[in-house]
């Protein structure tokens, strides 16, 4: 059954931009002046982005899009990509820094809008790699740098307009550029009269859990080890402005005739999440010095801005539900706190809930963990740098118990520091419903439970999908579109034909953060919304677990080999960057039996349906501790409670691709398990991995339809970059949808129907809610044995 129109409720979701704005322009002869050589005995001095007066060279404004700036020894400027290093992103998507700072060369005004190129790359920054390697002063009271840096009129000084900031609260930046007398080529004080700034001088977010960091004095290398531990972020001056007034278009929050070119802001639409105490901008002006032919790069300090605060830093983010093994529970995970307290576990997480928002008067006590660097499996996720390793905050897991079925709850979670008896720093209320009885699902022979009646029983829908990443650090808008979708489905009035979403499952490929850890935050963050209200259960996907080496002893999975699963017959890489899972598993709760294995394998029932979440990331075949395990589940499934079983696996098992790198997995799968999923009847194989949509012909065993096998599909459409599909014929593909964003919407009518949309998203209101396929699946469940 093909149903073209949906009742979706439409809701915006992005204009065009129609203003137009001015780039940084670069004012060559400003520079010239500014950054000519000098000389002073067997020390040669110049500027970073300079020349000796004997040697110089025209500096020039690259144009080419996606490079970053780079001196070579031979006094040569070169700009080359922001691409191709050993950390750079699997799939070619840019992983931004923490503060989404723009590309230098970057033209704003012919931008794509979706194009996460226009990013500086956290994981291969090369303006990262020389904060590591300079050599930092504590001022400038060194004599040799005086000669570079001229003789200071007016200093400059920089502003922020807060004094204490929360984790997604707007900032501003703002300097004066100062003034100063050059130093001729002899070093004596000339008559030009030029700005201390340049569009080359480095903006430095940092911070730190210690006051005292801000004003220690010390030998040169205590302040450059001091320095780097601080850094969060960085940027020149050209990338800070341009980065702004992208922020700014983005946002829609002034015009054109606002944003003059020597406007010297740094506008910060939601500064992210910072687990130290206290933060400080400071500006460098980057000197080359030169002795015996070797260069060597020093940041002179110019400006700092005053200290601030970071404000409620015990305030609960990232909260998330997902349902427990017994219906009764539900679990909520949020994350608060900064690095040294989670060392030190002096918070205790709580969460108070009840029937009645005025009255939440039940109350729960959790566990907290964390996570460090040395945890991870291998580099990027194992270093800690800027882009790279950060202190994830305090980890709460809480079980709210007793909960009575299919009601509406009201909720709230915080953390009580020892330090502060009886202080709870509380969230906002959120509400949910609870889980419904398992088994409680009409059929045409009426409720397994006979204290229950027809009248009882409610259909329900869940969303399911697979590759989102977050497009607040750079990757394509259809990951916040999908999610605003989804939200809006938890908003839509339910009816008997459109019943309400309970829940929904995210299969494999969630954050993409592959290392860049500040990711993790701001894609849970987007998603919270829908986390805060409904149960999101998680299965992982290559790019949280995959990996080649490090895992012995760190794997999360309980895996020995060091390099995870790497079968003769897969594409399996690298692609978690070195995570291999540990941030998944730590962040996330799943529901645990005797012999399930967090957030890798387990099985949970809602209502009539058991949900059945593997890794396709392990192995499966004959043996191994997973397809033991999901042999048993399969074996022990009661099909007179939950007549509907649902596979879900992050690589689909099969697809309409002709590229054999990518079907030969699915080929592999298919041999390894698929015999199990028709001697114990699946209906429904749900997967990800490929960034489309696909459905198989009912019923496919062994390439053949009809032959007492699982409807297979694939909803990898989240949000993640579109992959290039080659179709070729086969006798299994029933619908393939390509560049398309979208989900699916299951809706469990009855023990006897179960109806499945790919629901469409995109820019405008009438690109999302339509449907771009649909079917039903009818069952029987009658002949199904209670054993299996």
């Amino acid at each position: 059954m093909n149903r073209q129109k949906h009742g979706q409720a439409k809701i915006p979701l992005e204009d065009d931009f129609q203003e137009e704005f001015c780039c940084v322009s670069f004012d060559e002869e400003h520079t010239k002046r500014l950054l000519a050589g000098h000389r002073n005995k067997d020390h040669q001095y110049k500027s970073r982005y300079g020349f000796h007066s004997r040697i110089y060279k025209r500096i020039f404004a690259a144009t080419a899009l996606g490079v970053v700036l780079h001196v070579s020894s031979k006094h040569h400027h070169s700009w080359k990509k922001s691409t191709g290093s050993k950390f750079a992103a699997p799939n070619d998507e840019t992983l931004p820094t923490l503060l989404n700072v723009l590309l230098p060369s970057i033209n704003i005004d012919e931008l794509d809008f979706q194009d996460s190129s226009i990013y500086v790359n956290a994981l291969n920054n090369p303006l990262y790699d020389r904060l590591e390697r300079a050599e930092w002063r504590v001022d400038r009271s060194d004599e040799a740098l005086r000669f570079a840096l001229g003789w200071v009129l007016e200093p400059c000084e920089i502003s922020i307009d807060r004094t204490s900031i929360a984790a997604y609260e707007p900032l501003t930046v703002s300097w004066s550029t100062g003034t100063m007398h050059a130093a001729t080529a002899s070093g004596e004080r000339s008559r030009n009269i030029i700005s201390v700034v340049t569009e080359e001088s480095i903006m430095i977010l940092s911070c730190s859990d210690d006051a005292n960091d801000y004003s220690r004095a010390g030998s040169s290398l205590e302040v450059l080890n001091a320095s780097r531990k601080q850094i969060q972020d960085a940027a020149m001056i050209q990338q800070a402005k341009k980065t702004s007034r992208y922020h700014l278009r983005l946002a829609a929050r002034t015009k054109r005739s606002l944003l003059g070119d020597d406007e010297n802001v740094w506008f910060i639409p939601s500064f992210p999440v910072i687990r130290h105490k206290y933060c400080q901008f400071k500006l460098y002006q980057s000197i080359i010095t030169t002795k015996a032919d070797t260069e060597q790069e020093v940041l002179a300090p110019i400006a700092e801005s005053p200290r601030f605060t970071i404000d409620s830093l015990n305030k609960p983010l990232s909260i998330h539900l997902a349902l427990a093994l017994e219906p009764s529970q539900m679990v909520v995970n949020f994350v608060t706190g900064t690095a040294i307290e989670c060392r030190q576990n002096t918070s205790l997480a709580i969460v108070e809930y009840g029937l009645v928002s005025s009255s939440i008067s039940f109350r729960q006590f959790g566990t907290t963990t964390t996570y460090t660097a040395s945890d991870m499996c291998q580099a990027p996720a194992n270093v800690t740098a800027p882009g790279k390793f950060r202190p994830p905050g305090c980890l709460h897991s809480v079980t709210m118990d007793g909960l009575e079925p299919n009601a509406q709850y009201w909720y709230k979670v915080g953390v009580q520091q020892e330090h502060e008896d009886g202080v709870v720093d509380w969230s906002d209320v959120y509400e949910f419903t609870s889980a419904p009885t398992v088994g409680s699902s009409g059929n045409k022979h009426g409720y397994v439970d006979e204290a229950l009646d027809d009248a009882e029983f409610e259909p329900f829908a869940f969303i399911a999908y697979g590759d989102q990443g977050c497009p607040a650090t750079g990757w394509t808008k259809g990951a916040a579109w999908v999610a605003r979708m989804v939200e809006a489905e938890l908003n839509y009035n339910a009816t008997p034909t459109r019943p309400a979403v309970r829940m929904v499952h995210h299969i494999g490929d969630l954050s993409y953060a592959e290392g860049a850890a500040h990711i993790w935050d701001e894609w849970q963050h987007m998603i919270e919304p829908i986390t805060a209200r409904v149960p999101y259960m998680v299965g992982v996907g290559n790019h949280e677990y995959d990996h080649k080496n490090g895992g012995t002893g760190k794997d999360p999975s309980g895996v020995t080999t060091d390099g995870g699963f790497q079968p003769d017959w897969g594409n399996f890489g690298d692609d978690s960057r070195g995570e291999c899972g540990v941030p998944t598993a730590k962040r996330f709760t799943m529901p645990k039996s005797d012999t399930s294995n967090g957030v890798f394998w387990y099985s949970f029932d809602f209502a009539n349906v058991h949900t059945i979440m593997i890794s396709s990331e392990h192995a499966l075949y004959p043996g191994t501790p997973q397809y033991t395990w999901l042999e048993h589940d399969l074996l022990t499934v009661n099909r007179l409670k939950t007549p509907w079983l649902i596979l879900e696996t992050h690589r689909p098992m099969y697809t309409p691709d002709n590229i054999w790198k990518r079907d030969k997995v699915s080929v592999g799968m298919r041999r390894e398990f698929e015999m199990l999923l028709k001697q114990y009847k699946v209906d429904l194989v749900l997967a990800g991995h490929m960034h489309s949509y696909h459905r198989s012909c009912d019923g496919l065993y062994e390439e053949t339809c009809n032959n007492g096998g699982s409807t297979y599909v694939t909803v990898g459409s989240a949000g993640a970059r579109f992959q290039p599909v080659i179709s070729r014929h086969n006798s299994w593909t029933a619908k393939s949808i390509q560049r398309q964003f979208g989900y699916g919407r299951i809706t469990v009518m009855n023990a006897s129907a179960l109806h499945f949309e790919f629901v469409k998203v995109g820019k405008t209101d009438e690109d999302s809610g339509a449907v771009g396929d649909d079917f039903w699946l009818y069952r029987e469940h009658d002949s199904v044995s209670e054993d299996c």
